[in-house]
C-alpha cells in the first residue's frame, strides 16, 4: 500500500516547481543585480549610482521614464477601463476577444517572443499583410502616390465625422468645408505663436467647437430640407465674410501649415496622419455604442418618442455637431500640414455638398461607407485620369442613382459579411452534440 500524502502538503507540492523557477529565475537574479549595483572598487558604496547620474544621457532617460509612469501608465488605466467598459456592453463576439487576449498568459515567455516576432517583426506575418492591402506602403511608391494615400486616409476622417450627423442622427450639415478651412487656419496661427503640433492640433479643433455650437443652434428647431438650406448659408456666408479676415486667411489669402518636425518626411506623415485617425474612428465609434449614441438613434426615428420618456434631445443635437466639428476641424489641420498650405480655392462651400452626396451613396450610417466614399473622393480622381473615365462619370453618377434608390444604406449596405455569430453557435451546438456522443457510447457498449 502506497503511503498517501497528506491533504494539507499537496498544494505545497504542487507549487513547488513554480517557487523554485521563481527563485532560481527570478529571485537570485535580482539579489546578484542589487549587490552588484551597491558594489564598487571591491566594497560597498555607491559609486556606480555617481557614475550613472554624471552621464550626459542621464536626465533624458530620467525625464523619459518620468513621462511613462505620468503619462503613459495613467492613459494605458484609461484606456483599459474604457475597453473594459465597452466589453461589458458588448454581447457578440466577448469570449472570442477575451479568449484571445489571454493566450499569451498560459504559455511561456520565450515562446511568447518568437510568436511575437515572427508576427510583428520587420518581415512579419502581420507587416506582410499589412503591406499587401496598402496599410503598410512599400517604400516602391512615389511621392505623388503617398500623398493621394495620405488624403485618402484623413478625408475617411473628415467624412467619418459627417456621418455623425448624417447616418447616426440624420442631420444634414453642408458646412463642413468650413469646419476644415477653419481648423488649418487655426493651426497655421498657433503654430506661428510657437506652440508645438500637437498641442496646436488639439487647440484648432477646440478652437471650431463653438462655431459647432453655434450651428447646432438651427438643428434645434429645424431638420431636414431646412436644416440642410441653413448650414449651406452658413457655408457661404462664411466663405464671403469671413475667409478675408485676419483671423483665417488674411489679406494675402493664403494659410501656411508646417508638419510636425518628427514627421517632416511624406511617408512619416502618412504614418502620423493613419494615428490620428485611427485615434478619431475609435472616438466615433464609442460615441455609437455608448448612451449618447442610442439617444441620436432614437432622435433620428422618432423625436417625439425620445420626449414621451423624458429625454430631451437638444442636449444631444448640441454635442454630436460640436464632436463632429472638433474631428472635421482636426482633418482639416492634417489636409493643410500635408499639403503644407492652403488657400481660398481649397475648400469652397461646394465641397460640402459633394461631400455629403458621395458620403449617403457609399453609406452613411457605418465607417465602412466612410472608407468607400473617400476611395471615391479621393483615390478614384487620382487612380482613373483617362479622358473617357471622365467623359462617362455622369452616365456612372445616372446608374448609381439608380441602383442607390433600392439601397437604403448606400453601396456598403450590399456588402453582407457572413453570420459569423449563428455560424459560431452553430459549430458550438455541433461540438457539444460530438461530446456528449463519444461519452455516450463506452457506456453503450458497457450495457451490451
Amino acid at each position: 500500500m502506497r503511503p498517501r500524502v497528506p491533504e494539507r502538503v499537496l498544494p505545497y507540492l504542487l507549487l513547488l516547481p513554480s517557487l523554485l523557477f521563481l527563485a532560481v529565475f527570478y529571485a537570485w537574479p535580482l539579489v546578484e543585480a542589487i549587490r552588484t549595483a551597491f558594489t564598487a572598487e571591491g566594497g560597498l558604496g555607491l559609486g556606480n549610482f555617481r557614475s550613472m547620474a554624471a552621464d550626459l544621457n542621464f536626465r533624458a532617460a530620467l525625464r523619459n521614464t518620468v513621462l511613462l509612469v505620468v503619462v503613459v501608465v495613467p492613459i494605458q488605466l484609461a484606456l483599459a477601463l474604457g475597453l473594459g467598459s465597452l466589453l461589458g456592453r458588448t454581447d457578440r463576439g466577448r469570449d472570442l476577444y477575451l479568449y484571445v487576449w489571454t493566450i499569451p498568459l498560459g504559455i511561456s515567455d520565450l515562446a511568447a517572443g518568437l510568436v511575437w516576432l515572427a508576427i510583428m517583426g520587420e518581415r512579419g506575418y502581420l507587416n506582410t499583410l499589412l503591406t499587401a492591402v496598402g496599410v503598410v506602403l512599400p517604400s516602391v511608391l512615389s511621392p505623388a502616390t503617398l500623398l493621394t494615400a495620405s488624403a485618402t486616409v484623413i478625408f475617411v476622417l473628415m467624412l467619418a465625422s459627417l456621418g455623425l450627423l448624417v447616418g447616426l442622427s440624420r442631420q444634414v450639415s453642408l458646412c463642413h468645408a468650413v469646419f476644415a478651412v477653419f481648423g488649418a487656419t487655426t493651426l497655421s496661427h498657433l503654430q506661428t505663436a510657437g506652440l508645438p503640433y500637437g498641442l496646436a492640433l488639439v487647440l484648432a479643433g477646440l478652437a471650431v467647437v463653438p462655431v459647432g455650437a453655434l450651428i447646432a443652434i438651427p438643428a434645434i428647431r429645424l431638420s431636414g430640407l431646412f436644416l440642410a438650406l441653413a448650414t449651406f448659408g452658413f457655408g457661404v456666408l462664411a466663405e464671403s465674410l469671413l475667409f478675408n479676415t485676419a483671423a483665417v486667411f488674411g489679406s494675402d489669402g493664403v494659410a501656411f501649415v508646417a508638419r510636425p518636425s518628427l514627421f517632416q518626411s511624406d511617408r512619416a506623415f502618412y504614418y502620423f496622419a493613419l494615428g490620428v485617425v485611427v485615434l478619431g474612428l475609435v472616438v466615433i465609434e464609442t460615441v455609437r455604442r455608448t448612451r449618447l449614441g442610442r439617444i441620436l438613434r432614437a432622435m433620428a426615428d422618432s423625436p417625439v418618442a425620445l420626449q414621451s420618456i423624458r429625454v430631451n434631445p437638444t442636449a444631444s443635437r448640441v454635442m454630436v455637431f460640436c464632436l463632429s466639428a472638433f474631428l472635421a476641424a482636426v482633418a482639416g489641420g492634417l489636409l493643410g500640414s500635408l499639403i503644407r498650405s492652403m488657400n481660398l480655392a481649397s475648400f469652397g462651400f461646394f465641397q460640402s455638398l459633394i461631400w455629403l452626396t458621395v458620403l449617403v451613396a457609399a453609406g452613411a450610417s457605418s465607417l465602412g461607407g466612410a472608407v468607400l466614399a473617400a476611395l471615391l473622393l479621393v483615390t478614384g480622381p487620382a487612380v482613373f485620369t483617362a479622358k473617357t473615365f471622365a467623359e462617362w462619370q455622369p452616365v456612372a453618377f445616372g446608374l448609381g442613382a439608380m441602383v442607390l434608390a433600392q439601397a437604403p444604406n448606400g453601396l456598403v449596405g450590399y456588402l453582407k459579411l457572413p453570420p459569423i455569430p449563428e455560424l459560431a453557435a452553430r459549430s458550438r451546438w455541433r461540438l457539444t452534440a460530438s461530446r456528449h456522443r463519444s461519452r455516450r457510447a463506452p457506456m453503450v457498449e458497457e450495457a451490451v
